[in-house]
């Protein structure tokens, strides 16, 4: 997956890997500046969690994570709270 921010011309390319039923598929991408000079690296699960690293720091972000499921979650079909 490719985006663009045309504002500022920042840009980030995203690639989804599917694993299967027994692995967890994840994510990994780059984000640059408008220059093209990679700024972060972008890994993770979409089941678990995403993960930010500036290149220059190696400060980690954590840019999104599951939610906290549901009390007795597997009677509610896996719906998460914003779905029930």
């Amino acid at each position: 997956m490719y985006a663009v921010n045309h504002a500022t011309g920042e840009r980030a390319i995203l690639n989804f890997v599917e694993r299967g039923w027994t692995c967890d598929s994840y994510i990994t991408g780059t984000m640059y500046d408008a220059d093209g000079a990679e700024k972060y690296k972008i890994t993770g699960s979409w089941m678990n969690k995403l993960v930010m690293t500036n290149i220059q720091t190696k400060e980690e972000f954590v840019i999104w994570e599951e939610p906290e499921q549901p009390k007795d979650t597997a009677r509610q079909h896996g719906f998460s709270n914003c779905a029930i």
